[in-house]
């Protein structure tokens, strides 16, 4: 009986590309450092298909900036769908603010885009109106004690 490697086809490496869930997990303590924790960003993950082809799947992230002292409220700010068939880059960024969209955002380019998108006036005025509804609900909650 002659021994069979069923293993023999496996390519393991050690893989250190980025994908964009990485680069933006990189960021949440940027985040938390900026706001004072008062905001905390939180990222999701879901698989699913495209809704104009059920066969292109894809890993969408999305991004939400969450209010603890406001019973943990969230707010969606953008997602990135990052394609099955196309690999961790390009990915399309979507942002559910103001409705930007950017496709094909190659990894060396993804948190400037990203940096882009949140320096916007629709998307600043949002983050920095949940941070000042998170300080009046903690003002608002000392003052009841």
């Amino acid at each position: 009986m002659t021994d069979t490697n069923i293993w023999e086809n496996l390519s393991l490496s050690e893989d250190n590309s980025q994908t964009a869930y990485k680069l933006l997990i990189g960021q949440k303590d940027n985040f938390a450092e900026k706001t004072n924790s008062e905001l905390l960003m939180i990222i999701e993950s879901n698989e699913v298909a495209s809704y104009n082809d059920s066969k292109r799947r894809m890993h969408v992230y999305s991004l939400f900036v969450q209010v603890p002292s406001l019973g943990n409220f969230r707010k969606k700010i953008l997602y990135v769908a990052e394609f099955f068939d196309v690999g961790r880059f390009p990915v399309d960024i979507y942002c559910d603010i103001d409705d930007t969209v950017c496709v094909n955002v190659k990894e060396e380019d993804f948190l400037n885009v990203i940096k882009e998108i949140l320096s916007k006036d629709s998307v600043k005025r949002v983050i920095e109106n949940l941070f000042r509804q998170s300080i009046e609900a903690k003002k608002m909650a000392t003052n009841k004690n």
